[in-house]
């Protein structure tokens, strides 16, 4: 009764995914997942890295092609550095991410650069 009044004050999404993962609350991990905003992507990812793999790449590759679309050398470097982490649960799909996301913005050099440790 006392335990959902407390859950609702946290803020913090990574400590709520936290909570969820010990106490193996599928549901409201989904929940917390689905209404995350991008930003907290990384973080969460890395909290589900040992559980859910799959979830955890799922929520790099998104982070890296939401910060691409923003644009900007930094954000480019960023988004290496989460396929980075992506490629360390399946190089494969990280690759492939990379390359996507070059062929989506042919024009962005900087991008290319950036990606280019993945491309190869």
């Amino acid at each position: 009764e006392e335990r959902p009044a407390l859950l609702r004050q946290v803020q913090d999404p990574v400590l709520l995914a936290r909570i969820h993962l010990l106490e193996e609350d599928w549901k409201a991990l989904d929940r917390l997942l689905n209404r995350a905003p991008l930003e907290a992507y990384p973080a969460l990812a890395e909290v589900l890295e040992e559980r859910l793999p799959q979830e955890a790449l799922r929520l790099y590759l998104r982070a890296a092609g939401g910060l691409v679309e923003a644009g900007g050398r930094v954000r480019y470097r960023e988004a290496a550095g989460l396929l980075q982490r992506a490629a360390r649960l399946d190089p494969k799909a990280a690759r492939e991410a990379a390359w996507a996301l070059v062929r989506a913005y042919p024009r962005r050099y900087a991008l290319k650069e950036e990606l280019s440790s993945l491309l190869g």
